[in-house]
C-alpha cells in the first residue's frame, strides 16, 4: 500500500488499542516509511512534518 504523501493519515488516535502502541514506549513509531511521533497526554500518533509544523505554529 503505497499512498501519496496527502492521503497518509495526519493523525492516528487511541493509539493504546491499536497495533502501534509500541510507539507509547519508544516515543514514535515507522508506517510505510513515515515517522509518527507519539504525544501521551491526547494518546495519539502524529505525523512527524505535521508535529513539527504544529510545534513551530504554537512556539513563540
Amino acid at each position: 500500500m503505497d499512498l501519496p504523501s496527502a492521503q497518509r493519515p495526519e493523525m492516528i488516535q487511541q493509539v493504546k488499542s491499536t497495533r502501534y502502541s509500541i510507539a507509547r514506549r519508544y516515543g514514535r513509531v515507522t508506517i510505510e516509511g513515515h515517522t509518527y511521533v507519539y504525544e501521551r497526554s491526547t494518546d495519539t500518533l502524529m505525523r512527524q512534518d505535521a508535529y513539527h509544523r504544529r510545534k513551530q505554529s504554537t512556539c513563540c
